[in-house]
């Protein structure tokens, strides 16, 4: 017999969605560091999903691609 409290294996998603949000209040060189190898790993693994990134003015694709980022799936919103 089953319990009703236990998971069933065709109920369980294969794929989890959702948005993430990082909130810096202040702008920091190093920040950056720690930013961008997260969003190249991201990006080669968002399965052709977009990543809107809300960016300070002189960050630009060339810096993206040093890093590793997969500028196909980016958008980048200067403020």
């Amino acid at each position: 017999m089953t319990s009703p409290y236990q998971i069933q294996p065709q109920s369980v998603p294969t794929k989890a969605f959702g948005v993430t949000e990082l909130v810096l209040t202040s702008e920091n060189a190093d920040q950056l560091h720690l930013l961008l190898p997260m969003l190249a790993y991201l990006s080669h693994h968002s399965d052709n999903r977009w990543i809107t990134w809300i960016s300070p003015k002189y960050l630009s694709r060339e810096i993206l691609v040093a890093y590793g980022v997969n500028i196909n799936c980016i958008q980048l919103i200067h403020c």
